[in-house]
C-alpha cells in the first residue's frame, strides 16, 4: 500500500534529481525500521526512481536535556536499527556528534549524491525548527512524512480543547485510516541497487560494538548526572514489552489500569517518546488477537464517549487501540505552534489545568520511585 498523500508534504520547492546516486532518508523521530510510514515513503521512492536507498540516523549533543540517559536509550535503539539494516540491501549511516556542532553538514553532504530527501514529520521539541533549515540549504526535494499516529495530523485544521470534542471528531473520521498502516516489515525481500556513498569521512560513521558503553557516553559532552534508565532502548526491546503486556496486561487494562497495587499499564512510553515503537504497531497486536475484531465493527453514530464506540472490541483492547489519543491531539495543537514548551504554546486544556495549580504553595518533588509510579505508602 501506497503512503497516503495526507501524511507527506514538501519541506521546500528544490526540485528531485534524477540523476542523483540515491534516496536519503533523515530518521529524526521514528527511530525504527518498521511500521514507519516515512521509511515505506523513502522505498516508494527509491523504487519508483531505480535508486537504492541510504538511510541517516545522527544523534547531537546540543539538545536541550541532553544526557545518559536519553543519549543511552537513543543508542541502544541504533545497534538494533544498525543490525536490521545490515540484512538488507539499504545502507545504514549511524552517526553521533562527539561534540557540539561537528555534525554540521553531514546532511548537505549526503544530500549532494541524493535523489531527494526523506524525512519525519514531528511537531515538537526543536525538531521543527531544525528540519526547516536543513530544507532551505539542500538542492534537493524533502519531503516530510507524518507517521506520528493512527490519525494523520494534517487531516483536520481544528485544535480540540476538550477531550470529548477529540473523541467525536475521531469517531466520525478515523475509520479509512483504520485500514492504512505502514508496512510491518519494509525490509523483508528489499531488492534495491546498493549505493556508494561520497567522501563523508569527516563524520565517522559511528561504531554501534562500542557506543553503548559506559566510556563512550563519559566520552560526551551531555549531562551525566541524569543516568541511563534500567530499561533497554531499541525496537527489540519494545516489541518484547509490547508482546508481555499483550498477554498480561492488556486483559485487564480496562479494570486494573488505575488500580495502585496492579501493574496493568503498557509501560512503552519510553520507546514511543523516542519513536522505537510505533502507535500503529500497539493496536495492531490488540487486534489481531483472536476476538475478530473489524474497523466496520464500530458504532455507527459517534458520541465522544471513551467506551462502547469500539462494540465488539473488548474495554481493554478498545484503551490500546485508541491509547494515543492524547499524544494525537498535542501533535495536532503543536502543528501550530514551533514550540510547546512555553506557556504561550500551550493547548487551551493544557494552559487551564495549568492554570488551576499556579498558586499551589507545596515544593516540587522528584523521586526516582515517581519513574515508577511508585510512592511510600504500599497500598
Amino acid at each position: 500500500m501506497k503512503v497516503p498523500r495526507v501524511r507527506i508534504r514538501s519541506a521546500n520547492k528544490a526540485p528531485v534529481n534524477e540523476s542523483g546516486d540515491y534516496v536519503l532518508y533523515w530518521m529524526t523521530a521514528y527511530r525504527r525500521p518498521e511500521w514507519n510510514f516515512a521509511l515505506d515513503r523513502a522505498i516508494e521512492a527509491a523504487h519508483h526512481l531505480g535508486k537504492g536507498l541510504v538511510v541517516l540516523e545522527a544523534l547531537r549533543v546540543g539538545y536541550q536535556w541532553a544526557s545518559d540517559r536519553h543519549h543511552a536509550f537513543i543508542l541502544e535503539g541504533m545497534v538494533d536499527n544498525a543490525a536490521a539494516f545490515a540484512e538488507s540491501s539499504v545502507v545504514y549511516f549511524p552517526y553521533v556528534e562527539p561534540r557540539v556542532g561537528d555534525g554540521k553538514g553531514l546532511l548537505e553532504a549526503l544530500s549532494g549524491k541524493a535523489c531527494m530527501v526523506v524525512t519525519d514529520d514531528f511537531p515538537a521539541f526543536m525538531l521543527p525548527k531544525m528540519t526547516d533549515a536543513a530544507a532551505a540549504k539542500i538542492g534537493v526535494r524533502m519531503e516530510r512524512v507524518d507517521s506520528n499516529g493512527i490519525y494523520p495530523m494534517r487531516h483536520t485544521d481544528r485544535v480540540f480543547s476538550r477531550a470529548h470534542d477529540f473523541r467525536r471528531h475521531l469517531q466520525k473520521t478515523i475509520a479509512p485510516h483504520l485500514l492504512e498502516f505502514p508496512n510491518p516489515n519494509p525490509l523483508h525481500g528489499l531488492a534495491l541497487p546498493k549505493p556508494t556513498l561520497p567522501d563523508v569521512s569527516r563524520w565517522p560513521k559511528a561504531d554501534v560494538a562500542q557506543i553503548t558503553t559506559s566510556a563512550f557516553l563519559a566520552s560526551l559532552p551531555i549531562d551525566h548526572s541524569v543516568t541511563r534508565a534500567e530499561d533497554r532502548g531499541g525496537f527489540v526491546a519494545a516489541r518484547e514489552r509490547l508482546a508481555a503486556w499483550v498477554t498480561d496486561g492488556l486483559p485487564r487494562y480496562g479494570v486494573d489500569r488505575n488500580h495502585p497495587d496492579t501493574d496493568a499499564s503498557s509501560r512503552l512510553s519510553f520507546w514511543l517518546h523516542f519513536g522505537q515503537l510505533s502507535a500503529h504497531e500497539r493496536p495492531s497486536c490488540a487486534v489481531t488477537d483472536g476476538t475478530g475484531w473489524a474497523p466496520d465493527h464500530v458504532a455507527p453514530k459517534a458520541s465522544g464517549s471513551r467506551e462502547g464506540w469500539w462494540t465488539r472490541l473488548t474495554m481493554s483492547r478498545a484503551s490500546s487501540t485508541s491509547g494515543s489519543r492524547g499524544a494525537r491531539s498535542g501533535f495536532m495543537c503543536a502543528r501550530f505552534a514551533p514550540m510547546i514548551t512555553t506557556g504561550s504554546s500551550r493547548c487551551p486544556t493544557g494552559a487551564t489545568n495549568t492554570g488551576e495549580h499556579a498558586d499551589d504553595p507545596r515544593e516540587y518533588v522528584l523521586l526516582e520511585e515517581f519513574e515508577q509510579a511508585g510512592t511510600h505508602d504500599p497500598t
